[in-house]
Formats: structure tokens, sequence, C-alpha cells
């Protein structure tokens, strides 16, 4: 689950609903090919230093990174501090933004 709005996050403010939806959460720093927009991530496990002690992400089920950018653009969308996903048997749940 992402918590903070993306202003206080970032110090960024985006005055209009379409130029956050496009920005919010398009961070090239924290990607490692330099890409602009957030990869589409379809690793399903992640590398970790030792058993039981993930670094960011642990399994794709409990969320990787492109989940991470739409649920903080979602939820600075909404005027929140978190959002979360759920996928279930090829169905998306959105949980309400608060």
């Amino acid at each position: 689950m992402i918590q903070g709005t993306t202003r206080e996050m970032s110090g960024d403010s985006f005055p209009h609903f379409g130029t956050a939806a496009i920005h919010v959460g398009q961070e090239p720093e924290q990607w490692d090919m330099n890409q602009v927009v957030a990869p589409i991530s379809l690793s399903t496990t992640y590398k970790q230093d030792r058993p039981g002690e993930p670094k960011g992400h642990d399994y794709s089920r409990a969320g990787n990174p492109s989940r991470d950018v739409l649920q903080k653009c979602l939820a600075s969308l909404e005027d929140g501090k978190y959002c979360e996903l759920s996928f279930f048997k090829f169905e998306f749940l959105p949980y309400p933004c608060s």
C-alpha cells in the first residue's frame, strides 16, 4: 500500500486533474534503465539477498513497481493519502482512496 499524497512525497503540485493523471508517480530516477514512464513489471518473483528479507517486493501478488505507480497516481487524483488495488480472478477491485 502506498501512503502519503504525491504532493507531500515529491513536493510537486499539479493544478489540473489531467496533468496530475499523467505525471503523478512517474519518477524516472527510481528506474534503472532511465525510462521516463514506469516500465510494466512482468516479474513474478524478485531477488532477495537472504531468505525472508526482501528489499522492496518479494512476490508479484503482494505488489510490484507498476502497481505502486498506479496506486500513487490514484491516491493523488482522489486527494487521498493512500490507495490499494486488488486483483482477483481477472477482476479489478478498487478500494476507495482515503
